[in-house]
């Protein structure tokens, strides 16, 4: 049986958030049984897109590339942002799992848009006046994993607006888990 690994970012949380973390009930059990580091130093630029990229490639911004979360695209009034697996340089920790014959599922993870992730619900949004979000994520990511978790918990969901996501992605993770 192959074991299972759990990487779960919670974005903006830094060593001084963990012990007040712990007195609340449901992270209280999770780092009862959870590994974790608190002496981390985030990368430079210490942005969300760079930092991810480096947790699942194991390299500084310069050398995987995705150095900010926007592209610059002048003539642009909304850059994109480098929500694609294409936009990183060299392997990432899901590219190796998959080849070992893993299972990888990636809920919300930057830059996975149209990487080789079996179950993927990426972070995409529509950036142009003719997209919708369902297509977009549909384009970028696993369809038919995505069409379950919005059957299911799609009623959870205000577009990106809080807590709403944060909701439909806990009942999503929950059920991907289990299934």
């Amino acid at each position: 049986m192959k074991r299972k690994l759990l990487v779960l970012s919670l974005d903006a949380v830094g060593t001084v958030d963990i012990e007040e973390m712990k007195r609340l009930p449901n992270f209280a059990k999770f780092f009862e049984k959870a590994s974790g580091c608190k002496t981390v130093k985030s990368v430079y630029p210490t942005l969300t897109y760079p930092a991810h990229t480096s947790i699942i490639t194991g390299k500084y911004p310069n050398n995987h590339r995705i150095v900010n979360n926007l592209q610059i695209q002048p003539n642009r009034k909304d850059s994109d942002w480098f929500w694609q697996r294409r936009f990183i340089k060299g392997t990432t920790v899901y590219d190796e799992a998959i080849k070992k014959g893993y299972k990888v599922a990636s809920l919300l993870w930057p830059v996975t848009a149209k990487s080789n992730i079996q179950y993927n619900l990426p972070e995409i949004w529509p950036n142009r006046p003719y997209e919708n979000q369902i297509a977009v994520s549909f384009l970028n990511g696993s369809p038919l994993y995505q069409l379950k978790l919005n059957q299911k918990f799609g009623g959870l969901r205000n577009g990106k607006k809080q807590p709403y996501l944060d909701n439909f992605v806990q009942q999503s993770l929950l059920y991907t888990l289990k299934e």
